[in-house]
C-alpha cells in the first residue's frame, strides 16, 4: 500500500489513445482501475489519472504543452490527492 513506483505509469500511454475521446472523469475512472492491478496506493491511481488526461489533450492537439499541462492540473486540483498537489 506504500509503494509509489511508477509501474502502472507506464501502463499511461495506450489508455490515453484508447480514451482521449472521452471526457476527462471517465478517462481518470479507467486509468485509476488499471492502476489498481498493480498499485493500491492512490497517489499512484491520481498520478496515472493527470498524466493520461495530459496525454489525451496531447493526442487531440498536437503541440499544446501548456493545454496539456492546464488540462491534467484542473482535474487533479479537483480530484486528486494532497500528494499530487505542487
Amino acid at each position: 500500500m506504500d509503494s509509489k513506483a511508477n509501474g502502472a505509469l507506464m501502463r499511461a500511454a495506450p489508455l490515453a489513445v484508447w480514451g482521449h475521446r472521452l471526457p476527462p472523469a471517465e478517462l481518470a475512472a479507467a486509468a485509476a482501475a488499471d492502476v489498481r492491478l498493480s498499485h493500491p496506493n492512490p497517489a499512484c491511481a491520481d498520478a496515472s489519472a493527470a498524466y493520461c488526461i495530459a496525454l489525451a489533450h496531447l493526442i487531440a492537439h498536437p503541440g499544446n504543452a501548456g493545454g496539456a499541462l492546464a488540462a491534467a492540473c484542473a482535474w487533479a486540483s479537483e480530484h486528486a490527492g494532497a500528494q499530487l498537489e505542487g
